[in-house]
């Protein structure tokens, strides 16, 4: 059946009275200024927008939709993909005005067989929008998600197609679709559906790598032509990248990766396009000419770096090697036994340390977005290097140049994943280009002066180029927690000296949690029975007896898991001294701020203030204090580094800590109480039914108004960054607030939300020191104003 794509009327979304849409950061409106020849450019930017014209066409909800995938060729086209809970539902794609005839294509092209895969042409402005899997360059993929294309996919898979589902996995439109194929809820196979060039180019990339007996790539179960599409066979294993995030990755693994990709080298690179410093100069001149369209303010910092970047690029003599050309911790998935690579769409000949330097600039990014930590970064880059040089790879002197330039080709990446503080993520990227080419000290990756691993007579001679004293005690700590045959041993050790202990796991794996490189970490240890797997807790300065005490206090007094009491606590377990590390049975469900968006939250919260107003009640467990000068100190201390980062908002701010002085003056003197102090949504664990209370560090005698702001704040710190404004998370402020002083809580409704006010305020520092928040700085100061009212403008 020939089905011609759906038409609209000739009318955008509605817009503001002088035309604008309210929702865009002003770096997005100028943008849409600054490319007027893009009629559609400021709506497309809008998912809120995107989601009416869907809603309007469909009749179905949207709700939720924003900005996952973003590509955009200034003066051409701009193709935004938009989803929820991280998969793309459908995309749309402007173009400028002297390519309208586009859009007389879409109509006269044959569509689909469903009307639920038409696509929708609105004349002003230009824009085409395609519900999934509705795509202009990968016309398959329609084809493959109808009941025909799904029993063809089993055949090629050798399943049944009454057994067989398909899970996306990834989608960039009009570019690449990933799926994978379950039978029974168990993945067998995954299938890639390219563009007509990027079939060829993996096809190619396949044919050198594939079926080789040192280079382990998933088996191709299948190649259809006519659909674009290749199946491989699943590959039962962890992608490194995964294993990174959760700091679980393991020395030898990353040394096999090393030596796998230099195996990888030695292929024959027969027939692949070939990537030479001048065409490296073309990739170059191809980013900075779109993040100057994005960051016209950038352009005189984009000149230096790209002149300093190409000075350093030396020409390597020999023939060009076989490349990935995506060689980065997604493309390689470990295995018990074996390294496998994915991924060989952009696969070319050049100089092997291309795919080096790829990685290491991946390494970055996923450093400045705050996904590992820098040191991390650093130790597992060298091990790579380590495993590289072994067999047979060699680094050459300009590895930081190459690799600046990567990570200048990859600076738009915030951009182009849809972040909303894309434009400071982007400029915080160049900053980073301009260390590593400027500072000699700031080069991380100065890997030829290191020496090989299997060289070095003891682990401790890994951290001889850390200079600070707090983040070697903290790497030496960190290498033996996440030992797991040393933890055996520190375990058994325990378990004899002191059998009356809870128990303790036999050691099966360990895997760091959380880290904040100088300061402190948490590992968690599994066993085969999970029952006594545990969390260990380390602070770098020295073993923290209070906090562990404090939580043995509240354990002992019923707050526990099997207790009748409204929230509990982790069992302590045990202390182990000389690592400075305490231990606490591991609760199961660890997604501490998930229930925050959830239909049952305004529920949760009220459980949160009734349990507070519980911890309020107990009799203090230790003599520390903390005063409101205290906190006033605090807050001083915050705002004065704020002040010196943004000189531009220091009348402001100034103004702000005044009136909070203001404030504290007139708060009147309540009895002091048990207080958490650092009480927030991460510091609590909702397991089903019970409420869990974590990290007693902080705990103090004190005004337990500090307890229930600290917590109203952060819920209106999250409102600001997730949806842009502060009163979508009200409902559960509310129901926070009449739980806690409805259950008993000693403060008052005024005094918590004056305590609120002083945690925004706080977090006005914090905006710029955590990765995707610098969006909402500007909120937070505006709402800091309005909540201190006169007292602002006293001050």
């Amino acid at each position: 059946m020939r089905r011609q794509a759906r038409d609209t009327t000739p009318r955008g979304p509605a817009t503001d009275d002088n035309g604008g849409f309210m929702m865009l950061p002003p770096h997005e409106l100028h943008l849409a200024e600054r490319d007027a020849v893009l009629p559609g450019l400021r709506v497309l930017l809008d998912a809120d927008a995107v989601r009416d014209l869907l809603e309007s066409r469909t009749g179905e909800s949207f709700e939720g939709l924003r900005r996952m995938y973003v590509r955009y060729k200034p003066g051409m086209n701009l193709l935004v993909g938009y989803g929820r809970d991280g998969a793309i539902e459908c995309y749309a794609k402007t173009f400028r005005e002297a390519d309208r005839v586009k859009l007389d294509k879409v109509r006269e092209r044959d569509a689909f067989d469903d009307d639920r895969f038409a696509r929708f042409v609105i004349e002003d402005p230009a824009i085409v929008l395609a519900p999934f899997p509705a795509d202009a360059k990968l016309p398959a993929l329609s084809r493959l998600h109808s009941d025909r294309g799904m029993r063809h996919l089993a055949r090629m898979a050798k399943v049944k197609r009454r057994r067989l589902t398909v899970e996306r996995l990834r989608y960039k439109p009009e570019r690449r679709f990933v799926g994978q194929i379950r039978e029974r809820d168990i993945p067998v196979a995954s299938f890639k559906t390219y563009t007509d060039r990027g079939f060829e180019r993996a096809r190619k990339g396949l044919q050198v790598a594939h079926g080789r007996n040192d280079v382990k790539t998933p088996d191709v179960l299948a190649i259809a032509p006519r659909l674009r599409t290749i199946l491989f066979r699943w590959v039962s294993g962890r992608s490194l990248h995964d294993r990174l995030l959760e700091g679980s990755w393991p020395v030898d693994g990353i040394e096999a990766v090393g030596g796998a990709l230099s195996r990888l080298h030695t292929l024959p690179p027969e027939g692949l396009s070939v990537w030479s410093t001048s065409r490296i100069g073309e990739f170059t001149a191809e980013a900075r000419a779109a993040i100057e369209v994005l960051m016209p303010g950038r352009a005189g910092q984009l000149d230096r770096l790209v002149q300093r970047a190409l000075a350093g690029i030396v020409d390597a003599p020999g023939s060009p090697r076989f490349l990935h050309g995506d060689f980065n911790a997604e493309q390689i998935i470990l295995t018990e036994r074996d390294v496998h690579f994915l991924d060989f769409d952009r696969s070319a000949a050049g100089r092997p340390q291309i795919d080096l330097a790829t990685f290491a600039a991946h390494l970055e990014l996923d450093t400045s977005s705050g996904q590992i930590d820098a040191a991390g970064a650093e130790h597992l880059l060298h091990t790579l290097v380590d495993g590289y040089r072994r067999e047979g790879g060699e680094i050459t002197a300009d590895f930081s140049a190459l690799t600046s330039l990567v990570l200048l080709q990859l600076a738009l990446t915030p951009f182009r994943r849809g972040e909303p503080d894309w434009h400071d993520g982007v400029g915080s990227i160049l900053d980073r280009c301009e260390k590593l080419l400027e500072n000699p000290a700031a080069r991380r990756h100065s890997v030829l002066s290191r020496t090989s691993s299997r060289e070095r007579s003891s682990a401790g001679d890994r951290q001889t180029d850390i200079t600070d004293a707090a983040e070697a005690a903290d790497a030496a700590l960190l290498t033996k927690a996440l030992d797991a045959d040393h933890m055996h041993l520190v375990f058994a050790r325990l378990s004899n000296e002191n059998p009356s202990h809870p128990a303790l796991p036999s050691m099966a794996s360990a895997r760091l949690l959380k880290r904040r490189a100088g300061r402190r970490f948490v590992v968690e240890y599994n066993g085969p029975d999970p029952r006594r797997d545990v969390v260990g807790k380390v602070r770098v300065k020295g073993l923290d007896r209070r906090s562990f005490d404090v939580t043995t206090k509240l354990h002992d007094l019923g707050f526990r898991a099997d207790g009748n009491e409204s929230f509990a606590v982790p069992e302590p377990v045990a202390t182990v001294p000389e690592l400075h590390m305490s231990l606490y049975r591991r609760i199961d469900d660890r997604s501490s701020s998930s229930w925050i968006e959830s239909s049952s939250a305004p529920s949760v919260a009220a459980q949160i203030g009734r349990s507070l107003a519980r911890l309020h009640l107990v009799e203090p467990l230790t003599k520390r204090t903390h005063t409101l000068d205290d906190e006033l100190t605090i807050l001083t201390d915050r705002l004065g580094r704020f002040e010196a980062l943004r000189p531009d908002d220091a009348k402001r701010v100034r103004r702000i800590g005044e009136a909070a002085r203001r404030l504290f003056a007139g708060l009147s003197v309540q009895p002091v109480r048990g207080i958490h102090r650092d009480f927030h949504p991460d510091n609590i664990i909702v397991d089903r039914e019970r409420i869990y209370f974590i990290d007693f560090d902080l705990y103090a005698v004190g005004d337990a108004a500090i307890d229930a702001g600290n917590f109203v704040g952060h819920i209106v710190e999250w409102s600001l960054r997730r949806f842009g404004h502060e009163h979508a998370l009200d409902s559960v402020c509310e129901a926070f607030c009449q739980s806690y002083l409805a259950h008993g809580g000693p403060s008052d409704y005024d005094r918590i939300q004056s305590f609120a006010a002083l945690t925004m305020a706080r977090h006005i520092h914090l905006s710029t020191t955590r990765s995707g928040r610098a969006h909402i700085t500007e909120k937070l100061i505006s709402s800091c104003e309005a909540r201190l009212g006169p007292r602002v403008t006293a001050a």
